[in-house]
């Protein structure tokens, strides 16, 4: 989430040059800094540059395996003006009608925001939610989602790698799994002012009353990948049976020394790896695996 009162700033003393931060800041506030060290040796690294494009979104200090961003206060930060207050009766009544209109469209079994990811089943868009985004189609590594700025998307299910990415990216609860479709989004607007008639603290009780069945759920966080600290004097390496194919080791790789093609198993080719642990850290398949063990033979089809 952007939140533009705070800045990141590296610790270079600690930075290993990798560049994830990079890499994945999604306004490419980075770029590539020379410094000598004290030996006379030039170093690459990366530097927080353009102020200005900063959304204070983390997503730098997220993605730095070495934990050497923080995100600091930012000093040119200034709060936006505030705007005036609505009235009383208008925020009463559209609470209200907004209350009567969730409990008229009834509880829903299973929604995209109160389900969990499953690699297993195919996943759909649901066109009445879709707002044309394309936040999902950026997010597809393997660039399965096609649609028109502001139209509903579609989802080629046979290029489709199951990653989850369009899933967790997703503002608008379009994206679904299984029969069942996802409750409908939340109006652009608030509902016509017809009930300004009304009380207001009549309008706002019924209002609450109404809206307290159906109070949206907080999306269950992602399971982490369980696994042993990683050791730098092992080679790391990915299981061809566990890999999914869905290149995100790949695109975040500092060094990109990992190969393949989407929805096929990934190749590290260790006479360039740096181990840095970044493949290790961003895979959701718990493929990546830190050990002398021989790569094991591919079993799928």
């Amino acid at each position: 989430m952007a939140n533009p009162k705070v800045i990141p700033q590296i610790d270079h003393q600690k930075c290993y040059g990798c560049k994830c931060c990079l890499f994945d800041c999604p306004v490419n506030a980075f770029d590539l800094i020379h410094p000598i060290t004290k030996r006379g040796m030039r170093r690459t690294l990366p530097e927080f540059v353009r102020k200005e494009d900063c959304i204070g979104c983390g997503v730098c200090a997220k993605a730095c395996p070495f934990d050497v961003i923080e995100m600091i206060p930012n000093p040119d930060y200034k709060a936006p003006a505030k705007k005036a207050a609505p009235a009383a009766a208008e925020g009463a009544a559209a609470a209200g009608a907004a209350g009567a209109a969730a409990a008229a469209a009834g509880p829903v079994a299973a929604t995209a925001a109160t389900a969990e990811f499953d690699p297993d089943q195919p996943v759909k868009i649901f066109a009445d939610n879709c707002r044309g985004c394309t936040a999902c189609a950026r997010a597809c590594p393997a660039g399965a989602i096609e649609g028109e700025v502001k139209k509903p998307h579609e989802i080629n299910q046979d290029e489709c790698i199951r990653c989850g990415a369009c899933f967790d990216t997703c503002k608008f609860n379009a994206i679904y799994q299984g029969d069942i479709t996802p409750a409908p989004a939340a109006p652009k607007k608030a509902a016509p002012a017809d009930a300004a008639k009304a009380t207001a603290p009549a309008a706002a009780a019924a209002g609450a009353a109404a809206a307290k069945p159906a109070a949206p759920k907080k999306k269950a966080p992602p399971k982490p990948v369980e696994h042993a600290p990683l050791n730098r004097e092992f080679p790391i390496r990915i299981d061809p049976n566990a890999c999914k194919g869905c290149t995100m080791c790949a695109r975040n790789c500092p060094e990109q020394c990992i190969t393949s093609a989407p929805k096929t198993p990934h190749v590290i080719n260790e006479d360039l790896c740096s181990r840095c642990g970044t493949c290790w850290d961003v895979c959701k398949f718990n493929a990546i695996y830190n050990s002398n063990d021989p790569v094991p033979a591919y079993t799928g089809a």
